[in-house]
C-alpha cells in the first residue's frame, strides 16, 4: 500500500466518521473495502480507536500498554 493510498484511505475514513462523506465517497470506500481485506482490518481498528477515544476508555489502565520492567 502506497503512502498516497493510505492518505486517501484515511481521508475517506475521516469523512465517513465526521458525517461529511458524499455518496461518491461512501461508494468509493465501500468498493475499496470489498477489494482489500487489509483495508477492512485498518477500518475496524480505526473505528475501534475512535470509539475508545470518544468514550475515554482508551485511557483506562487495561487499554494503555505498560512496558514490562
Amino acid at each position: 500500500m502506497t503512502a498516497e493510498h493510505l492518505q486517501k484511505m484515511f481521508q475517506l475514513f475521516d469523512a465517513v466518521r465526521e458525517g461529511i462523506a458524499t455518496d461518491d465517497q461512501v461508494a468509493e470506500l465501500d468498493e475499496m473495502l470489498k477489494r482489500d481485506g487489509t483495508m477492512c482490518k485498518y477500518y475496524l481498528e480505526y473505528v475501534n480507536m475512535c470509539v475508545l477515544l470518544k468514550s475515554g476508555k482508551a485511557f483506562e489502565q487495561q487499554h494503555v500498554p505498560v512496558p514490562e520492567v
